[in-house]
């Protein structure tokens, strides 16, 4: 019977040290993190979002329920558009463009699920195991390890630096990842987490 038991608790040691392989991995459960990962599944690939809290939506389902889009209804489209309906649809309304917390949540939560898409709650990020210029894996401080062909971070974790546990790099320049420049004004620099290859 020992030694029964000392091969069961074998097997569920290897179990829980191999890495689940998922085509994508979404490290950030927020609004974008989310639309991310529903777009992913949408397309037919088996996604994994990895959420180091135990809600969905970020700022969205956290109260921000107001959003600042007087006059710009007619360009909201996508997913984001989508999402707006859907909590419409909760008021008996076509959209709504106002909403509770809890319903943004609930709003999330029905649509990762209706896209198939595995969410992982309570998983911090611990380590990152990279390939190349590329991230390979991630471990979370709960012990799961995570393999894919694409990472989005979502999070601002900056997965390709993590590995050194520094500070992310904001000085690489394009040809370490891709970079946009604003286009009115002085505009804003957006630093990309993953490499753009077109």
């Amino acid at each position: 019977m020992t030694i029964r038991l000392l091969l069961a608790l074998t097997v569920a040691a290897v179990t829980l040290t191999a890495a689940e392989r998922f085509d994508v991995v979404v490290y950030g459960g927020t609004a974008g993190g989310t639309m991310a990962a529903i777009a992913a599944a949408r397309s037919g690939v088996k996604v994994a979002l990895l959420e180091p809290g135990r809600h969905l939506g970020g700022m969205v389902s956290g109260g921000l329920g107001r959003t600042d889009n007087v006059r710009q209804e007619d360009i909201i489209g996508g997913l984001a558009r989508q999402f707006f309906e859907r909590v419409g649809k909760h008021y008996g309304e076509s959209i709504s463009w106002t909403f509770e917390p809890k319903i943004a949540e609930q709003v999330f939560n029905d649509w990762v699920r209706e896209a198939g898409v595995h969410v992982f709650f309570s998983h911090r990020l611990a380590s990152v195991t990279k390939k190349g210029n590329g991230v390979a894996s991630l471990r979370t401080e709960n012990g799961a390890e995570f393999a894919a062909t694409i990472f989005i971070d979502t999070d601002c974790y900056n997965l390709p630096n993590r590995p050194n546990f520094a500070d992310p790099n904001l000085s690489r320049g394009n040809a370490a990842f891709g970079r946009i420049s604003g286009t009115r004004g002085t505009g804003r620099l957006i630093q990309f987490n993953l490499r753009l290859e077109f």
